[in-house]
């Protein structure tokens, strides 16, 4: 056995010294797909090649589908390489070459090899007939089993001629399909198709077309012609896999209908790729090229026709090419040891395969595969040593890493030595180098300055695998001599070095991520700071590359340098690092750094192609394609417009989302527009697309006319006067626009009268019935007709006094995504003048199509249905039987961020002198978390007018404030709740501050509590001297729902203390006190306390009372025993077992304890603790102590060291504030029984537990000074 171990030493030797290689395939199979697929009639000279490197004779075999191949006359093995001479299609599959030497077998990648087949195209005919306008689909029926598919296909009519491509004649990408999405009568005719596939020649590695050509199929278009149909989507695009970095990948999307669909394109989340794509074949391609991994996704086709429209989707998934991220390579590894064999790709959908020596590995407890490719190997042994293989695939392709390992058998080496002089960095860890082989794995150990280091109980040292020694925070005192023992069963090998510790290379300024806008420049500052005496260089990095652009300039000064980028583009983004290298000796360069990100942009491009379709007097059809959004994500896009000769631009939409290329607008008849459109990303707005410009179709008037209002006249009882907005040139719809008027008394069932009133938007109604109550409406019309809607009825009752003034104070406040409320300050009224209630009239750009809504007399209303981002215009009159009142100022607001809603239950209280609190609950809708609150306080005079507004603001989201150093007066209250979007709608209340000196009873003030223990606490107060009957403390758990309740009885009047029980340990109550007055009346109550009781303390542990209860029952059982030995002695001896005297048992004395005072005196007796449960046998007359008296008291230790009660011996004089006792309180005399315990008084020292000498001339357990958990001194006895 031992001369087969040396002869494996030295096996192992001489591999690793003459550099024997295991093999490894140079050459690997390749595939033979798709366009290099192989045809039946091509195939001479095929050769699938394998070429291996490594030591010795190399022996090759191959496998086809996981099987070994036998090799014969038609295909044969010739130097590794597979070659063919003819092939059937049996030879299609998977190829896996091996190379063997005597080291072992390594596996190649596996090649597909693809056999082409066409089946010829049927050539049967068939006749289809349809109307024109209709849609026709020809197939070109190719067989599923085509493989490849055909390189081309296209179709030609009977005269040969070619049928191409347009608007309306369809050749489908994939199936070759002919569609007319609308023939016509000219297109009638016989069409056949034709297929065109390259066949790859491997002999010469050209390719040579093959023509396939089906029968023909007649289509006849009718004289008939087909109307409309709905947009269907005929082709869906379908789900593709491209690579990184393909050239281009195409998504189809075909659809049908008539009038013939718009398609058109973009990808849900997100835009199309900037500059990589394009649409080819009238939109029915969208062409993505160049493809990145960004480009994954759902791309969506939408088709348009006629208004309506229909949608496909499709999933782009973008994988990368193959690559080694961590390949595999020879390695030595100790027998009896675990290795963990990395192997990693990058790619998409990665899953990996090992081989041992060409057979695939099956997961084990010695062979573990792990799902990041690596692989464990446990507990080596010698014939572990062969050749394994990973192997990285996907359903695209595949790769393969070979490495020998050799399992290794020897004494230990390093390879790695300490350097002459390591460098550790102080507060860092450091690291003593001491990388050792050997096989087995070497035990380490380490010693310093030839002092052993004990790794296992010392956190401060961790081993690396490879034998360092980690020092973990390193200080001065980790400087010295470090040596490294490595051993194992051949040998034991030690090296050593010396260690210094120097301060540590720091940044002291760090650079921090920055966004800037392109043009500026950049300026980055980095500071360091370094150990004197030691070499140190600065410099710049980008993305890991030294800077060096022609704009950058670096100034360095010292550990300080500087690097600015004049000009910058947004090419000059990227990840900036500092670079700190310092010089160290014997070990070279250490290196800190400092990185961030720096982003260079500017606004988005402005979208491009834009264009219109689908125009009707309504509506358009915009498309676009987002410009570039130059490093700073696109956040909308917004669609302005001007109409007619009107300059400036309105908003049409501002909310479009950035994965949309197209967008449907509102129009109006008649009108001429210019329309823009914006890009917006985080750093503004792109300038302008391309102008469009069109003008819409007349119509009928859409809209009434707005702010339609009707006034009785005071003058003339038989008039009412009429008001409205007419409408704007853009709402008029055709020329020839006028107003009519319908009216009729109130509650009439006559037919309504009309008149034309014109277009001034004034109009006096005369000849009406006197203190009649008339409804009107109003109606436009234009040469196209009268218009859709009417304006709502209004009642007027001639005569009557409509209001005089107009609504103040109008506030909007945006509350939701679309809500907004209005409040407004109502008008002043008399005994003649009523209101009936308000109007509300709103609009965007053009007040003659102001929407009104009516409400009842109230002040405050929300509306809903606003559109985002958008300027909103108010204005409220208030009305009654007399009409309208005058219009209020016109209020703007922006649909945007919504505030607050209204708080709600406003109280305000006055609990003491000069002092107001305000209560009130939180908002039901806050739109987001409450900052804060603003209260606002007004002081009225006696005319009720406001005086100055004092304002103050909550430090939180609190629903309480409290004012003080208020003097008596009636007050406003308004309380404002704030987000992060501003503030919310007020809330006031109106509130009186009374003097209340001398009129009632005043609360207590300061409450405070002290003394908080388990069940109880102290209070103290002030009160005023007045005739009281006493006072009531009050409390109630911190719970909600809870109320007050009395924790006292009635309290002295001349208390100003008192200490309330009963309490729950650990709970949270809060307290407050109310004074009693002779007459019963109670005061208002005193600030609130909060107190929390202490924790209960916890019992005597169940194992204590069980090791107790044994005792005992130990106890019991020895006494029995005695019992019965007794009384046997007793017949024997006929004498008593009791003796003449019983000493107690004198505890053990501490050892250092002087021998003298070892003697005790006895302990007196008491016959009433003869029948005592607890069996006191050791108390003093004096001292009735027991378990249970002493169980609930906090402040006290229950036993002495001993065991037994604390005061067991005697009871204590305490003297309180003792000078120059820092416990507050000595103990300056011990009594026993009421007899003095010496002549002189035991001496305690507070903080020791013992003190030789302290016992001298005292009884059994003379005191010592100690602590309880109060700090205040008490004794213990030992």
């Amino acid at each position: 056995m031992g001369k087969m171990l040396s002869i494996w030493i030295l096996l192992t030797i001489f591999s690793i010294t003459f550099g024997q290689q295991a093999p490894k395939i140079v050459v690997q199979p390749v595939d033979f797909i798709n366009r290099r697929a192989i045809s039946r009639s091509h195939s001479e000279g095929l050769v699938i090649p394998c070429t291996a490197i490594g030591y010795g004779t190399i022996a090759y075999s191959w496998r086809h589908n996981g099987q070994p191949l036998q090799a014969d006359q038609r295909i044969r093995i010739q130097g590794g390489n597979l070659t063919f001479s003819g092939i059937v299609l049996a030879d299609a599959g998977k190829y896996v070459c091996l190379a063997t030497n005597s080291l072992g077998t390594s596996v190649s990648r596996e090649a597909t090899l693809q056999v082409r087949y066409l089946p010829f195209l049927p050539g049967g005919s068939t006749i289809i007939t349809r109307s024109m306008n209709n849609v026709v689909r020809v197939k070109c029926n190719i067989s599923p089993n085509t493989a490849p598919r055909p390189d081309q296909i296209y179709w030609t009519k009977s005269d040969g001629s070619v049928v191409k491509e347009n608007k309306r004649i369809v050749l489908t990408r994939y199936d070759g399909d002919l569609i007319f999405l609308a023939g016509l009568k000219n297109e009638t005719g016989k069409y056949r198709c034709n297929t065109i596939s390259d066949i790859f020649d491997p002999k010469s590695r050209s390719t040579s077309a093959t023509t396939l050509t089906a029968g023909y199929q007649t289509v006849n278009f009718t004289s008939n012609i087909f109307r409309t149909s709905l947009p269907k989507i005929e082709i869906a695009p379908n789900d593709t896999t491209a690579e990184i970095g393909d050239k281009k990948v195409i998504l189809e999307c075909i659809a049908v209908g008539f009038p013939i669909p718009t398609i058109l394109w973009s990808k849900k989340s997100g835009t199309l790729p900037i500059n990589r794509y394009k649409f080819e074949n009238y939109g029915r391609h969208l062409v993505l090229q160049d493809i990145q991994e960004s480009d994954y996704g759902d791309y969506q086709c939408t088709a348009i026709s006629d208004g309506n429209q229909v949608s496909a989707s499709a999933k782009l998934f973008v994988v990368s090419e193959l690559r080694w991220s961590v390949s595999i390579a020879d390695r030595n590894y100790s027998i009896e040891s675990d290795i963990l064999w990395p192997c990693s790709a990058s790619g998409s959908n990665i899953r990996y395969k090992w081989f041992m020596n060409g057979n695939e590995i099956i997961a084990s407890a010695k062979y573990l595969l792990h799902s990041n490719g690596s692989l464990t190997i446990r507990n080596l042994e010698r014939s572990d040593s062969k050749v394994y293989t990973c192997m990285a695939h996907n359903d695209r392709s595949n790769i393969v890493s070979s490495g020998w390992l050799n399992v290794t058998v020897a004494a230990p080496s390093f390879v790695e030595l300490p350097y002459t002089q390591t460098s550790l960095f102080k507060g860092e860890d450091g690291i003593i180098r001491c990388t050792v082989t050997g096989g087995p794995h070497p035990m380490m150990a380490y010693a310093k300055d030839d002092q052993f280091i004990d790794i296992l109980r010392n956190s401060k040292y961790t081993i690396m695998k490879n034998g360092n020694l980690i020092i973990h925070n390193v200080k001065e005192s980790d400087a010295g001599t470090y040596k490294c023992m490595a051993t194992n069963r051949f040998g034991t090998a030690t090296v050593s070095g010396a260690a210094v510790v120097i301060n540590a290379t720091i940044i002291t300024r760090k650079l921090a991520t920055t966004a800037i806008r392109r043009s500026k420049n950049i300026s980055l500052t980095c500071q360091a700071q370094s150990e004197s005496g030691l070499s140190v260089a600065m410099y710049w990095q980008r993305n890991g590359v030294n800077v060096t652009s022609p704009r950058a300039k670096i100034t360095t000064t010292g550990l300080t340098t500087v690097l600015k980028v004049l000009n910058a583009i947004l090419e000059d983004s990227g990840t900036y690092a500092c670079v700190v290298a310092t010089n160290l000796p014997y070990q070279g360069r250490y290196l800190k750094t400092s990185k961030a990100l720096i982003t260079v942009h500017d606004v988005p491009d402005a979208p491009f192609n834009f264009r219109y379709s689908g125009l009707t007097s309504t509506s358009v059809l915009l498309s676009w394609l987002p410009g570039h959004p130059n490093n700073s994500p696109l956040k909308r896009f917004q669609i302005k417009y001007r109409i007619n000769s009107i300059n400036s631009w309105r908003l049409a939409d501002n909310s479009i989302p950035v994965s949309a290329t197209f967008h449907r607008i509102n129009l109006s008849p008649f009108n001429s527009y210019t329309i823009a459109m914006t890009a917006i990303n985080g750093v503004g707005t792109s300038a302008n697309s391309k102008y469009i410009s069109f003008t819409t179709p007349v119509d009928i008037p859409y809209y009434a006319p707005g702010k339609f209002r009707a006034t009785a006249v005071l003058d003339d009882a038989s008039a009412i006067d009429i008001q409205f907005v007419p409408l704007s040139r853009e709402r008029q719809n055709d020329m020839g626009i006028n107003y009519r008027l319908f009216y009729r008394q109130h509650q009439s069932k006559t037919a309504w009268n009309n008149i034309t009133i014109g277009i001034s938007g004034n109009y006096r109604l005369t000849g009406l019935v006197p203190a009649a109550s008339y409804q009107l409406q109003l109606q436009p019309f234009n040469n196209a007709g009268a218009g859709k809607l009417k304006t709502t009825i209004l009642t007027v009752t001639t005569g009557k006094t409509p209001p005089n003034a107009a609504p103040t104070d109008t506030m909007a406040y945006i509350t939701g995504m679309n809500k907004v409320t209005l409040t407004w300050k109502k008008i002043s009224l008399n005994h003649s003048l009523t209101v009936t209630g308000y109007r509300v009239s709103f609009w965007i750009y053009d007040r003659s199509m102001a929407s009104t809504r009516t409400f009842g007399d109230i002040n405050r209303v929300t509306l809903k249905g606003f559109q985002l981002n958008m300027n909103y215009s108010f204005t409220i009159n208030a009305f009654n039987e007399g009409g309208d009142g005058p219009l209020s100022p016109v209020l703007t607001k922006l649909i945007d961020n919504p505030v607050p809603g209204s708080i709600s239950n406003l109280v305000a209280s006055q609990s003491v002198i000069n002092q107001v609190v305000i209560n009130w609950k939180a908002p039901l809708y806050s739109n987001g978390v409450i900052t804060h609150y603003m209260i606002n306080c007004t002081l009225l005079n006696s005319q009720d007018i406001a005086g100055p507004v004092v304002s103050n603001t909550t430090s939180s989201a609190s629903t309480e404030y409290i004012l003080y150093n208020m003097r008596p007066g009636k007050y406003l209250f308004t309380v404002i709740p704030s987000n992060i979007n501003g503030y919310g709608i007020p809330a006031t209340i109106q509130y009186e501050i009374i003097d209340i000196t001398g009129t009632i009873l005043l609360a207590p003030t300061d409450l405070t509590a002290s003394n908080i223990q388990e069940t109880s606490v102290d209070f103290n107060w002030v009160a005023v001297d007045v005739t009281l009957k006493g006072f009531i403390i009050q409390s109630k758990l911190d719970l909600p729902g809870n109320l007050f309740v009395n924790n006292s009885q009635m309290i002295s009047p001349k208390s100003r203390q008192f200490t309330a029980n009963n309490l729950i340990p650990s709970s949270k109550y809060i307290f407050h006190i109310i004074a009693v007055g002779s007459d019963d009346k109670l005061s208002l109550p005193s600030n609130q306390v909060n107190v929390t009781t202490a924790p209960r303390k916890e019992p005597i542990s169940t194992t204590t009372i069980s090791i107790i209860g044994g005792a005992a029952g130990f106890a019991v059982v020895v006494a029995v025993i005695v019992i019965i030995a007794c009384y046997s002695r007793r017949h024997r001896t006929k004498k008593s077992c009791q003796p003449h005297s019983i000493k107690p048992i004198v505890p053990p004395l501490p050892v250092e304890e002087p021998e003298e005072v070892a003697s005790r005196p006895p302990l007196p007796t008491d016959s009433q603790h003869l029948n005592d449960p607890f069996d006191h046998s050791d108390v003093d007359a004096e001292s009735n102590d027991s378990m249970d008296q002493y169980a609930d008291l906090p402040s006290l230790s229950k036993f002495n060291e001993n065991g037994s009660f604390i005061g067991e011996y005697g009871t204590v004089t305490i003297i309180k504030n003792v000078a120059n006792s820092p416990y507050g309180a000595h103990y300056s005399e011990v009594k026993y029984g009421g007899t003095s315990a010496g002549s002189a008084a035991a001496s305690v020292y507070s903080g020791y537990s013992s003190r030789p000498g302290s016992r001298h001339g005292s009884r059994p357990g003379s005191p010592v000074g100690t602590m309880n958990h109060q700090n205040s001194g008490f004794l213990s006895f030992v």
